[in-house]
């Protein structure tokens, strides 16, 4: 019998350390006869500590029935699941005969694992827990079906930067409302090495990033404000390694804890659809054209910024993957 609760508690930080893709999964899959396969967690002892997964029902909570129809449909089409692992530590104690005895304290480190029709699984936690969650269930899965650790090329994040620009949807159910950060890295300029942005009104006005760019230095990271269907408002950072981290603010800020983890989910499962869809485009739309290297060089003129380097190496670049050189 799976846990309940009598209200849904949440109050660790929105960040999504850890990505998977199952490729074989499609509208007709039954998700929980997936995690059928994962072993039941159970509370254990120090010297057997209890480890494995317990499956969360949404509509347990009381605050489900608050939820507006699109979120209620994405809850209802994912299954959300929680890996858990007891640690215990020894204690040398002084009980009240003055005797000493030994004493186990157990902790509990857990990671939320959100599965999605589209085959996507989303681990939020810790960084070092969530890698032992997704080994976990790599190693189990393994044999059932193809599953991989995913994480997100560069160009897709130049691609939403691009789209941003063009002021385009990133997808029919997500756009972007402002860029405000980004990370980033390649070689030493006179901006440095490493360069981190954050809390800029706009990233099509910040030199650093625009630089790094046009020099065919990889961005690691974006972020700002996003728009999921139309209506729900999330602040995200999105990084090449798999890391999004969901920022309490605005919508998420004043919304409950069932409530901020469904919209949190519903995002990143936005994101990697429209990752699925990228990945899948003609190099054409794949890849940022010219204008939008030549844009950014005017852009940084009109700021009085003046570049040392010619824009051929970037221009080539991206002209090779687009394939029409």
């Amino acid at each position: 019998m799976e846990e309940q609760w009598p209200e849904f508690e949440y109050s660790g930080r929105l960040v999504f350390n850890g990505l998977s893709h199952l490729a074989e999964i499609d509208k007709k899959t039954d998700l929980r006869e997936i995690y059928s396969k994962l072993p039941h967690y159970e509370s254990g002892t120090p010297f057997e500590p209890g480890e494995g997964f317990n499956l969360i029902n949404f509509t347990d909570f009381p605050e489900y029935r608050d939820l507006n129809p699109e979120l209620t449909q994405h809850a209802d089409s994912m299954l959300h699941f929680v890996y858990k692992r007891e640690k215990y530590t020894e204690e040398q104690m002084v009980n009240s005969d003055g005797e000493t005895e030994q004493v186990f304290t157990k902790d509990l480190d857990t990671v939320d694992i959100f599965l999605t029709k589209s085959g996507h699984m989303m681990f939020m936690g810790a960084k070092n827990i969530v890698k032992q969650a997704q080994d976990k269930v790599h190693a189990i899965l393994v044999d059932q079906m193809p599953i991989e650790e995913l994480e997100l090329q560069s160009d897709f994040l130049v691609w939403l930067f691009y789209k941003h620009q063009q002021k385009q949807n990133i997808s029919e159910r997500l756009r972007t409302d402002r860029l405000t950060d980004a990370k980033v890295s390649g070689e030493a300029d006179v901006f440095g090495s490493t360069r981190r942005i954050s809390g800029s009104t706009d990233l099509l006005r910040s030199p650093p990033i625009i630089t790094a760019l046009l020099q065919n230095e990889s961005l690691e990271t974006i972020g700002g404000d996003f728009v999921c269907l139309g209506n729900y408002h999330i602040s995200s950072d999105i990084s090449k390694n798999g890391r999004i981290h969901i920022k309490s603010r605005g919508e998420i800020q004043h919304s409950s804890d069932l409530r901020r983890v469904v919209l949190s989910s519903l995002f990143v499962n936005e994101v990697l659809d429209a990752y699925d869809t990228w990945l899948k485009m003609e190099p054409k739309q794949k890849y940022p054209p010219e204008e939008f290297f030549t844009r950014l060089y005017t852009r940084l003129e009109e700021l009085s910024v003046s570049l040392e380097f010619p824009l051929d190496r970037v221009i080539e670049n991206y002209k090779q993957k687009r394939e029409e050189l």
